[in-house]
């Protein structure tokens, strides 16, 4: 049988969704980034089975015996699972591709169930490959069902023992006929010793089944052309396929124009005039934010949490902003402590995310508040918002014209190294026109400034994209047209402003140039 004969129409391959943990600590990476670039590796296992006209494929996701892992890490795998859930189904059930779930949904979290049922109904009558995904499943405890299931059939008369063969057992496991020919799994456990998980007791329904063993890590799928399996000998070609992260959709570019040169003047206006207005403006995007910021961390938080949350937040900015922003610094950290010790009181799960709420929406506000405070503050802003903005550009441009290797494929499948130094260049003349057109007694410094301060906005940018990644959503909110929410538009500007507080009061005026 030569290469150019197709596999059996019923082939059906399955892979045990291993080593994503070994893949990340062999990079020096959290298990969390392992679990991410698993997502690419489901993605082109799928694709490879379409090209390769195999039927079926079943991805052992998440065992029961998972769920003792530490809680952060099954947060971190749900949030995954919703993101999935929710970004790929439209484009799968248009590729043809029906989706199953096998294993205990009631472990599941609720929200999670409703995605999956919505799924399955959504791709029930697809043909073109059946995808199955093995959630909170057990294979012993299948087994375990299976036979109680034929138990209680003899004792009703509804079958004699004497009939039971593997394939009455067969229609009493969860995936009834289904052929699975051959089983893949992608890594090996510590000491050398090979494993299939607690998934492997499934395989007892095979006719054939091959297991492949090898010191690779899931992230990283083999792709198999499967040419021979009449005479029940499986004959492989391997070729190694590295992730190649495919860009997600970007907004429509004019949208972003529109919106930004709406809400750019506005901006600029509430600066020029301070005062009442000022405040307004940034205490209106902060609470906006604060909104988005624990709506992403759990969409069934307490209301009290997030009033008190609401609450800290305001009194921090107005205390900022009415008196000092040091005394609101003070209110801002006692507040973080309080908003931490009322939810772990009130048994509201992330008690961390939540918290940190406090200072990534209510420092950044107290930030601008300091700046616009001194001499030539709106100057300080100007300029803050001009490096912040020009590197958000650049990038973008850059990134998109230019493209080229990936800065952080596993956070921001996007983002380029092209986009960062781009963003860097831009920024840097931004700033230096500011400082310019504002007679900074040293505007080169401004430059080195700007260069520095881009890197930094380019790393709260990485964070909000870990935070959504970690949350399942692409955008925090659909708020502002062409660019998401509030917290998709200032994420660079929370950390820049940050650092530029601490410049300034660390160096601005020791070196005297604005």
């Amino acid at each position: 049988m030569d290469e150019s004969q197709s596999p059996p129409s019923k082939l059906h391959v399955a892979i045990i969704m291993d080593g994503n943990g070994r893949w990340a600590a062999s990079r020096s990476l959290p298990r969390t980034m392992g679990h991410r670039a698993g997502m690419e590796a489901v993605r082109r296992a799928i694709k490879s089975s379409r090209e390769l006209s195999i039927s079926h494929l079943t991805l052992y996701s998440f065992s029961l015996e998972n769920w003792s892992r530490p809680a952060a890490e099954i947060n971190e795998l749900m949030g995954l699972l919703r993101y999935y859930l929710r970004s790929e189904m439209a484009a799968m059930h248009k590729e043809g591709i029906r989706i199953k779930i096998i294993g205990e949904r009631k472990k599941l979290p609720h929200d999670i169930v409703d995605l999956i049922n919505h799924a399955e109904e959504l791709t029930q009558d697809n043909k073109e490959l059946t995808l199955t995904l093995a959630l909170s499943y057990g294979g012993r405890q299948e087994i375990t069902a299976a036979a109680r299931g034929l138990a209680k059939a003899v004792e009703r008369g509804q079958l004699q023992a004497d009939a039971i063969d593997e394939h009455v057992m067969q229609s009493f496991l969860l995936t009834g006929g289904a052929c699975l020919i051959l089983t893949l799994s992608f890594a090996r456990a510590a000491k050398s010793v090979s494993r299939i998980s607690f998934f492997g007791s499934r395989l007892m329904r095979n006719l054939f089944s091959l297991m492949c063993y090898g010191q690779i890590s899931q992230p990283m799928i083999w792709r198999r052309r499967l040419l021979n399996i009449k005479s029940v000998t499986v004959v492989m070609e391997l070729l190694l396929v590295k992730l190649d992260f495919r860009s997600l959709d970007t907004p429509n570019f004019r949208l972003r124009v529109i919106s930004a040169l709406v809400m750019a003047p506005v901006a600029l206006y509430a600066v020029s005039g301070g005062g009442f207005l000022f405040t307004v403006m940034v205490i209106g995007i902060a609470l906006m934010g604060l909104r988005e910021w624990l709506r992403l961390v759990d969409a069934h938080m307490l209301k009290p949490v997030a009033d008190l949350t609401a609450v800290v937040v305001l009194a921090t900015l107005l205390l900022g902003a009415w008196v000092s922003p040091l005394v609101g610094l003070v209110i801002g950290v006692l507040g973080t402590a309080a908003v931490y010790a009322f939810s772990t009181y009130r048994r509201q799960p992330f008690q961390r995310w939540i918290a940190l709420g406090v200072p990534y929406m209510a420092v950044t506000g107290l930030a601008l508040f300091y700046l616009r405070a001194q001499v030539n503050g709106d100057g300080l802003i100007y300029y803050l918002l001009a490096v912040v903005w020009g590197c958000d550009i650049g990038a973008y441009l850059s990134g998109r014209l230019i493209g080229g290797a990936k800065l952080a494929p596993v956070i921001s499948p996007n983002k380029t190294w092209a986009g960062l130094f781009g963003g860097m260049a831009l920024a840097a003349i931004c700033g230096y026109a500011v400082a310019t057109g504002f007679n900074a007694q040293r505007a080169a410094v401004g430059v080195g400034l700007a260069l520095v301060m881009a890197a930094v906005s380019q790393l709260g940018d990485l964070f909000e994209s870990y935070f959504k990644r970690r949350s399942g959503v692409k955008e925090s909110s659909g708020l502002i047209p062409g660019h998401g929410g509030v917290l998709d538009r200032i994420d660079s500007l929370v950390f820049a402003s940050m650092f530029f507080v601490i410049f300034q009061i660390a160096l601005g005026a020791h070196m005297r140039w604005w």
